[in-house]
């Protein structure tokens, strides 16, 4: 297209620049304007990703799917501090049921996410943003406790592993548990090395995508195969219509993203893109895999107040 209409103007007795030959100049200005700002940190990258890769990515950091119209009320306990397990095992089994059984999903966040994407009372916002790493939660909704008829997304921390396997426990099967681990937490790689194994012993794990793939490549790129799904989530209050899971052939779990349609099919596409990738949309047996999704995405929807792949972005990491 850039081609064709150049040509045109160029015929009309236009002087037509090439695709990147304004770069230099403005990398130059960029520069002079740098020595008047201190603290500026504007760059012009002068050997840019082909066009279309790069809006893609931008137009994929910008993008956020609000799940409602404001971020959710919410609150902040720890077990074995603020609550007792056996009450967390009440709670969660009244509130959470999805077809007669406890929806029980591990969730894990970064602290500045939560602070975020949740309206917590000022007390719980100086918990959160004292916590050094990410953040292991159930997440249920339940009365706000205030005098009010509200209702808000408790978020109930695990501080340790140990209270894994003693709440997973506590259910003896009687719950379906799944681990739903955002995969801006993967860049803290202390937490990863203490938390994973013991989420990936206890339950089925769902990566769920907060960041741009071009972070996530060595996840998935070695000469693997990445097996693809899209999943239609049909009429919900949220609005949210479309996600699309992947998984990597060799790898427990399966990585998930929520967005509207453009999105999905974007992001798709970029995964598609990356070095040394071979993406299927087809041909796999995703039987395993559908339930734990299916918990997870109904976990988001309920609890979630929006759903982007700025998760590291946002916060300066």
């Amino acid at each position: 297209m850039f081609a064709g209409l150049a040509a045109r103007l160029t015929e009309a007795g236009a002087t037509v620049l090439g695709s990147h030959e304004h770069l230099p100049v403005t990398a130059e200005l960029a520069a002079r304007v740098a020595e008047t700002v201190p603290g500026l940190r504007l760059t012009v990258d002068l050997d840019p990703d082909p066009p279309d890769r790069r809006m893609v990515a931008q137009v994929l950091r910008q993008a956020r799917l609000w799940l409602t119209t404001e971020p959710r009320p919410a609150r902040l306990i720890t077990v074995g501090q603020d609550v007792d397990p056996v009450e967390v095992v009440r709670v969660v089994d009244a509130t959470t049921r999805v077809a007669g059984r406890p929806n029980v999903v591990l969730g894990a966040r970064l602290p500045a996410r939560l602070l975020a994407g949740y309206a917590f009372p000022e007390s719980d916002r100086a918990r959160l943003a004292g916590l050094d790493g990410p953040v292991l939660a159930i997440r249920t909704l339940a009365d706000d406790g205030t005098e009010g008829d509200t209702d808000a997304v408790w978020h109930v921390r695990l501080s340790d592993p140990a209270d894994v396997a003693m709440l997973t426990a506590a259910w003896d099967g009687g719950a379906d548990v799944t681990c739903c681990v955002a995969a801006s937490c993967l860049s803290d790689e202390r937490w990863r090395t203490r938390w994973l194994p013991v989420l990936q012993d206890a339950a089925p794990v769902i990566w769920l995508i907060d960041v741009s793939l071009a972070s996530l490549a060595g996840e998935f790129t070695g000469g693997r195969t990445v097996h693809g799904i899209y999943l239609d989530l049909g009429a919900n209050p949220t609005g949210a219509r479309r996600a699309v899971a992947f998984k990597v052939s060799g790898q427990t779990g399966a990585w998930l993203a929520v967005a509207d349609d453009v999105g999905i099919q974007l992001l798709t596409g970029q995964l598609a893109d990356l070095p040394g990738i071979d993406l299927r949309m087809t041909g796999a047996d995703w039987t395993d895999a559908v339930p734990a999704l299916r918990r997870v995405l109904l976990d988001l929807l309920r609890t979630e107040s929006y759903v982007d792949l700025r998760a590291l972005a946002d916060h300066g990491n």
